[in-house]
């Protein structure tokens, strides 16, 4: 490569040039060390890392429905647990975050096995790390070691970058903010400067003979001044003077609400840029919990979204690679955040069991507790409680349903019997006798032997006796 197009190429792969804001800033020194002196800059930092990093990032398998959860995959386990043999999950990611956040991007190394498996995650400076194009216009990394510079493959690299101009390499945040982190930081300096080399004093007397002090008499009262007036533990002291001086108070100029007010604007401005609610960092002043709670929301939904999907995605494609084909997958449990809320926790958790969203085994399980049994499975309704597969049948848990009657054989027709009299009241039974002596007056005329019966049994018997 020519010296004009290597001249080119250190050129272009740094974005910072097309911003160019100088490193020193309303007379001090700001870079990504110095800014984390900055309270604003150091909380800010700390929130978002310290939140994302203590979320669960478990892995699942995608099923024809639904997923499966992979405790046991190694990927699992370097995300949770042990990313490398010398820190923790919690202190990798948080460090990642750190340098994603400062530097624009978070750098680590990834050790594979033989297989071609993710063993190790091992981080890495991002002020001696960067991605750049190679001759052949491969992505390549390039880490710069004490006595030497390595080059690693892309694929073996994790790197989350902040927003780019380039897609490969991110952009500051620190270099962007360098004139509010300034004023901050300069602030912070004349406030301290003011306490350790200003004399605060009631007031001072003024001379209102003609006399003057000689060198050495101006010199044995600044010194004289200086030993009991200097400094933060002898403010607001007064001062004695003698031979005809006159005593004037003085206001301090650090009272001043100017002051007061730029000091608060400059907190503000940091969270601007980090997008982290001011109540979070401690400025309470016109906060109240309604609006605390909207802005926690949206600080989940607007900040620590977005960072966890590019988390995600990194990792998907650089732990499990295109063997995978998205069939396996890691995802941040962003619902953990409600873990130091147990009334929200609870609440959530009520509306999906009622839903039918979630068991109350599942529910159980996110709280660490030991399933209830088969029973603890089943999904239900806010309907009386009742289960989706009941609701199918049509029955209800409150009315369970009846057993299944066992089948019987079926038996051949029998002739129909008449059905047995019910029991009759008298008036019942007197008006059918009525009703049978007025059908035995009918009949009389047409039925032959019954009326010769009659006529027999009403005289007697005595015309069958005598004839």
């Amino acid at each position: 490569m020519n010296p004009l197009q290597w001249l080119l190429n250190r050129i272009r792969w740094r974005p910072e040039p097309r911003i160019f804001i100088g490193s020193r800033q309303a007379g001090v020194m700001v870079n990504e060390d110095t800014a984390q002196a900055f309270s604003a800059v150091g909380a800010c930092s700390r929130i978002i890392s310290e939140t994302l990093a203590s979320l669960p990032w478990p892995t699942y398998r995608k099923l024809d429905s639904g997923r499966e959860a992979m405790p046991g995959h190694s990927v699992n386990w370097l995300l949770n647990n042990q990313p490398n043999p010398e820190q923790t999950a919690m202190v990798w990611k948080r460090q990642l975050l750190a340098h994603f956040l400062m530097w624009g991007n978070g750098y680590a190394e990834i050790e594979r096995g033989n297989d071609g498996r993710a063993i190790w995650l091992w981080p890495l400076l991002p002020d001696r790390t960067d991605i750049r194009r190679s001759e052949t216009g491969a992505l390549v990394c390039r880490v710069q070691a004490l006595d030497q510079t390595y080059v690693l493959p892309r694929e073996n690299i994790y790197h989350l970058a902040d927003g780019s101009y380039d897609g490969i390499m991110g952009l500051s945040r620190i270099h962007l903010a360098r004139r509010a982190i300034g004023a901050g930081l300069a602030q912070d300096v004349f406030t301290a400067s003011y306490y350790q080399n200003g004399a605060s004093v009631g007031g001072v007397i003024e001379q209102k003979t003609g006399k003057i002090l000689t060198a050495e008499g101006v010199k044995s009262l600044l010194s004289s001044f200086n030993e009991k007036y200097a400094g933060p533990d002898r403010a607001r002291k007064t001062l004695y003077l003698d031979a005809g001086m006159e005593y004037k108070p003085l206001a301090i100029p650090l009272s001043d609400a100017q002051f007061l007010e730029t000091r608060r604007f400059q907190v503000e401005e940091i969270c601007r840029w980090f997008g982290v609610p001011q109540h979070l960092v401690q400025m309470l002043t016109e906060s109240n919990y309604a609006i605390s709670y909207t802005a926690d929301k949206n600080f989940v939904e607007h900040t620590l979204r977005p960072i966890a999907t590019l988390m995600e995605q990194e990792a998907n494609i650089r732990l499990f690679g295109a063997r995978a084909s998205g069939g396996v997958y890691t995802r941040i449990n962003l619902s953990a955040l409600m873990r130091g809320d147990p009334k929200v926790r609870g609440e959530w958790y009520k509306s999906m069991v009622n839903a039918g969203v979630m068991s109350i085994n599942e529910v159980r399980e996110l709280e660490e507790l030991n399933s209830i049994g088969a029973d603890g499975d089943e999904h239900y309704l806010q309907t009386s409680m009742t289960t989706l597969g009941r609701i199918a049948e049509g029955t209800n848990i409150t009315q369970p349903a009846a057993p299944k009657a066992p089948e019987q054989r079926v038996e051949p027709a029998e002739e129909p019997q008449e059905p047995k009299a019910k029991a009759r009241t008298p008036a019942a039974v007197r008006q059918a006798r009525y009703r049978e002596r007025n059908r035995n007056k009918r009949n009389d005329k047409q039925n032959v032997v019954r009326r010769d019966a009659l006529a027999w049994w009403q005289n007697g018997g005595k015309e069958i006796a005598n004839g």
